[in-house]
């Protein structure tokens, strides 16, 4: 039986938080990779959220909840040893930076250039980079983040002198010659517009505006912890439930006792792949269009400090929140008038500002071209990064793997990923040293199983098919008997297979 050595090429695509995260924990056992990051950045473990150098930008999570060592659970909070709860975010992007500096410079290296396009031919993945080269490779982990520019089409303006008015909300440079007479509106009230009002009002800013469609503001953390569960109040395993079932569950449960919203906020956070998983794609959009902006102002909250800032600067009306709709945004002289329709309003109102700052969601990076892999590997319709559909040897990390998991971009998550990740990486790299290069263990093999186990699972999938063909022969001969046993096996057919060769590759820890 012929033999060939291990696989023992990795790339990861993406050197933010979530790629240098990985490549830390990788890094510190002793697996036999050779791993290239491909990131066009210098500055690698910032991306977005931790690049902000701004000290009134703060985590909205507790210092001693965000290390990346599991066996660690203080590594960070004695790293700040915070006089506050909440630190400022570029003190977690420089502990990974210093974690990263202590990794030797020939245990990986980095190709600063984008990767643009990822085939799969032959067993193996190649990653081509837009300057043309190219890197194969046995494991590949997309961890990209979000696209620098948030869109500006929400504005619906066909004049594009408008966008002379318009600034990005971490364009520090431009933002800093905002005057604080001028009146400014912030597109968005989510963690991105908090951030663009703390960064305006360290400037002086007196007259801010924000809007968005339910002018929803993320809520405060409590004040203390959150009150555990009882078995009174104990969640279900909310898997198969569809967002309304969800939503009624949430308020049979608050309408009796409110304070346990928190509590059940992070309960059903432990649940959410799960549930995710099981929900349709129709169900999905559902729940982004009408329930997600709830989730997030819950699941996504702000520090007291933060909150109690944005109450006062709205009691002495220098910040006020609009809720609806944009219609159009014109220029006029200087400026520019934004109209828009008030939500459960008919009266069309309008906003004369100086600048606009797009605070809406920026959209996770999908650029990346796939090839060779479309069965297994496919943009999310949702615009919500990938969905993998158990492609060998591949794994998607933080916000690329919000199309099939859903609660992937807070650190907790992915560290939880990327232990996932590892794990799967020394099964694959230290079974046996070797991997069989038989015909009929490849296929097995590249799916996590042995050939046995495959004989024996694709012969009962093999027996029930039998079955379903007898009964869809019997149904065409009289068709008042197994009404609906096809369609329903069908039904169910695809999502069990499916589920079967993720779990081999999945990322997703659920904690019961």
């Amino acid at each position: 039986m012929t033999k060939r050595q291990a696989a023992r090429q990795l790339i990861i695509i993406g050197g933010g938080a979530s790629g240098i995260i990985l490549l830390t924990k990788i890094c510190g056992v002793d697996l036999d990779l050779e791993i290239t990051l491909i990131d066009p950045s210098e500055a690698l473990g910032l991306g977005r959220a931790y690049s902000t150098p701004q000290p009134h930008h703060l985590l909205n999570v507790l210092a001693e909840k965000m290390s990346v060592d599991k066996n660690d659970k203080l590594d960070f909070f004695r790293f700040v040893q915070p006089r506050e709860n909440y630190v400022p975010r570029f003190l977690f992007g420089e502990y990974l930076r210093e974690k990263l500096a202590k990794i030797p410079a020939a245990r990986y290296r980095h190709i600063r250039e984008k990767a643009s396009v990822l085939e799969r031919k032959s067993g193996h993945w190649t990653v081509k980079t837009e300057r043309g080269t190219c890197f194969s490779a046995d494991f590949v982990v997309i961890a990209t983040g979000y696209e620098k520019l948030a869109p500006a089409h929400v504005l619906k303006s066909a004049n594009n002198s408008v966008l002379a008015n318009v600034i990005q909300p971490y364009d520090f440079e431009r933002l800093a010659n905002i005057d604080p007479s001028d009146t400014v509106l912030i597109v968005g009230t989510g963690l991105t517009s908090v951030d663009v009002f703390l960064e305006l009002k360290s400037r002086g800013a007196r007259d801010i505006h924000f809007l968005s469609r339910r002018g929803l503001v993320p809520l405060p953390h409590a004040t203390s912890a959150a009150p555990s569960l009882t078995s009174h109040f104990r969640l279900p395993l909310l898997a198969g439930y569809s967002p309304l079932q969800i939503l009624q569950v949430f308020r049979l449960i608050l309408r009796q006792d409110p304070s346990l919203l928190s509590a059940i906020t992070l309960d059903l956070r432990h649940q959410a792949s799960r549930i995710w998983s099981c929900w349709s794609r129709d169900e999905r959009r559902k729940f982004i269009r009408h329930l997600k902006p709830y989730w997030e102002i819950t699941r996504h909250r702000i520090p007291r400090t933060v909150d109690e800032q944005l109450a006062k600067s709205r009691e002495r009306g220098e910040s006020k929140f609009h809720s609806g709709r944009i219609l159009s945004t014109n220029k006029e002289n200087d400026g520019l008038v934004v109209k828009f329709q008030p939500r459960r309003s008919p009266q069309v109102q309008e906003i004369s500002c100086r600048w606009i700052v797009m605070a809406v969601d920026a959209p996770i990076d999908q650029k990346l071209e796939l090839s060779g892999a479309r069965n297994s590997l496919q943009l999310s319709p949702l615009g919500l990064g990938y969905e993998n559909h158990g492609a060998p040897g591949l794994w998607l990390l933080g916000p690329p793997a919000k199309g099939g998991m859903w609660e992937t971009t807070a650190i907790p998550e992915i560290c939880s990923q990327a232990d996932d990740i590892l794990e799967n990486l020394k099964r694959l790299v230290l079974q046996e040293g070797a991997i069989d290069l038989n015909p009929f263990c490849v296929h097995a093999e590249e799916g996590g199983e042995s050939y046995q186990t495959h004989l024996s699972v694709a012969t009962r999938y093999a027996r029930s098919f039998a079955g379903i063909s007898l009964k869809l022969f019997v149904h065409a001969v009289f068709p008042f008997w197994f009404e609906n046993d096809a369609s329903e096996y069908v039904r169910n057919a695809g999502p069990k297979v499916s589920r079967r060769r993720l779990k081999h590759f999945s990322v997703s820890k659920i904690r019961k």
